[in-house]
């Protein structure tokens, strides 16, 4: 889903 992916890369910008 590309729901999903959206939230992964916020996830990994915040944890960078």
């Amino acid at each position: 889903a590309k729901e999903l992916e959206a939230l992964i890369k916020r996830l990994k910008s915040l944890t960078k």
